[in-house]
């Protein structure tokens, strides 16, 4: 009587590259199944992911605003940062591409889902660039947001402080 075929015992590198997520060994394999796999294939599972939140799971917006006393001088560093940008000359290619009373629009589009943080920052930074600017806000901070929301817009003269020398 013919000898029955058996199924290879099971193999924990067959078993790791079922997984989605994995991290790289770059050690040979002891199964010898698998000995001809490339390097690339033999896995361990990574970490997995947590589950994303449901809308109703969500905290509810709050708004954030700076700390009372921080520890260092916001309009300092908005200062500096400025500063940076336009130097002692202003900026060259600003000053010399955008007439003076030229008006336009930007509006603040989601890169990612995500959770808007920042707005408060963002209103002084643009109060100290040039206070005439006009900031809207159609969502708050800790709102989640969904990839191409539209969530405020800034418009005024594009000839502001940055293109202004210090």
């Amino acid at each position: 009587m013919p000898a029955i075929p058996t199924a290879p015992a099971p193999c924990p590198v067959r078993f790791l590259l079922a997984r989605r997520h994995s991290l790289h060994i770059s050690y040979p394999s002891p199964c010898s199944n698998h000995q001809r796999l490339p390097p690339r294939l033999l896995r361990l599972p990574a970490r997995p992911r947590a589950a994303p939140m449901s809308a109703e799971a969500r905290a509810p917006a709050s708004p954030v605003a700076p700390p009372a006393h921080p520890t260092y001088d916001l309009r300092a560093v908005i200062a500096l940062a400025l500063a940076e940008d336009a130097g002692d000359r202003g900026d060259v290619s600003c000053l010399a591409t955008i007439p003076s009373d030229v008006e336009a629009e930007a509006t603040f589009i989601a890169k990612a889902d995500g959770v808007i943080a920042g707005i408060s920052l963002a209103d002084m930074i643009f109060n100290q660039v040039d206070p005439s600017l006009k900031v809207e806000w159609f969502e708050s901070d800790g709102n989640f947001v969904h990839k191409g929301l539209q969530f405020g817009r800034v418009y005024g003269k594009m000839h502001v402080k940055c293109c202004q020398p210090t």
